[in-house]
Parts: structure tokens; C-alpha cells; sequence
């Protein structure tokens, strides 16, 4: 909930463990003690009293969301459109200090919806795809639904990357399915 953020946050760095190697220089020693950045988004479901789900984002920075249905695409979030994407996104540090503002969102979900959660270069892919009605997640679906789906992910990441069509940044997905 937004007002439990700061608090939840604030457990998480607490438990982590973080194992740095040996300090070897000057400049190594004041980025581990700044801490690692990364953006976040969460998704948490939850039924509601009439037996229907609901669904609940957070994000800081720009790995994205997207909510589809009836094979269309119904929701993006945070970012909705590619041209938002930049190269300085808000981050969360690992290290006490002041966060950005956290973004929420929150919906209804059916059976047979699907969620894609994705980091920065396949989400800007994956809208640039969708504004030229093209049906992104099809493709997603069809490489991720191979025998091999770690080696067919990583050659269709590569592809898209020699042909300039995604960044060559991290790339992670995640596929939710309602049943």
C-alpha cells in the first residue's frame, strides 16, 4: 500500500545480503558504499468478495507492465508510450537514502488475461511494436512456448539486437497467465 511503501522498502534493504569482492581501489570503495540501483515493479493479485481478482503495481522507473485481454492489449504502466524511455530512469537504491515517489496501479483481472512484466529494452521493444499495431506479445508467446526456452530467448534477444530493433541492455520478462 502507498503508505506502507517507505516501511516495506526499509525491511528489504534490512535482510538482504549483499556480498561485495574485496575493495581494491579508492573509487571501488565509495560505489559499494552508495550502494546498487535497479528499477522495480511488483504485482500482487488478490481475490476480491465476489470471487473476482484484482490486481496492484508499484514501480519505480521504467520496467513496465502490461495487462492484455481477448489478445489485446488493456493496460501499460508505468510507461505507456516508447518515446518515454530515457537513459536515466528512477531507481532504487540498495543503500539507506531518499527514493523517488513509487508509481501504483491497480485493476481487474478475468480468466485467460495475460501479464508481461519486462525490463527496460524488451518494454520499449514491446510498445513500439504495439503503436505500430503490431501484436508483440504473440511474438513473445511463440518464442517463450519453445522446448528450449532459455537458449530461443537468448537467440531472439540477440536478433532483435543486430538488427537494431531492441537496445542492447538487460532483458527479462515474465509472463503471468490467469487460469
Amino acid at each position: 500500500e502507498p503508505q506502507s511503501f517507505a516501511a516495506w522498502l526499509s525491511t528489504v534493504r534490512r535482510s538482504a545480503v549483499f556480498t561485495a569482492p574485496p575493495v581494491t581501489s579508492w573509487y571501488t570503495e565509495t560505489k559499494q558504499a552508495d550502494g546498487a540501483f535497479a528499477t522495480l515493479l511488483s504485482l500482487a493479485f488478490s481475490t476480491t468478495t465476489n470471487g473476482g481478482t484484482r490486481y496492484h503495481a508499484v514501480a519505480v522507473g521504467d520496467t513496465s507492465l502490461f495487462h492484455l485481454r481477448d489478445d489485446s492489449l488493456i493496460a501499460r504502466f508505468p510507461i505507456e508510450h516508447s518515446h518515454s524511455f530515457g537513459n536515466q530512469p528512477a531507481l532504487v537504491s540498495s543503500a539507506l537514502g531518499s527514493d523517488p515517489d513509487p508509481e501504483w496501479f491497480a485493476g481487474r483481472a478475468e480468466s485467460g488475461d495475460r501479464f508481461y512484466l519486462l525490463t527496460d529494452a524488451i518494454a520499449e521493444w514491446f510498445l513500439r511494436s504495439a503503436e505500430r499495431d503490431e501484436t508483440p506479445w504473440q511474438v513473445i508467446d511463440a518464442v517463450t512456448s519453445a522446448a528450449d526456452t532459455a537458449g530461443e530467448f537468448g537467440e531472439w534477444v540477440q536478433s532483435l539486437r543486430a538488427k537494431r530493433a531492441m537496445k542492447n541492455d538487460d532483458t527479462t520478462l515474465v509472463r503471468v497467465r490467469i487460469l
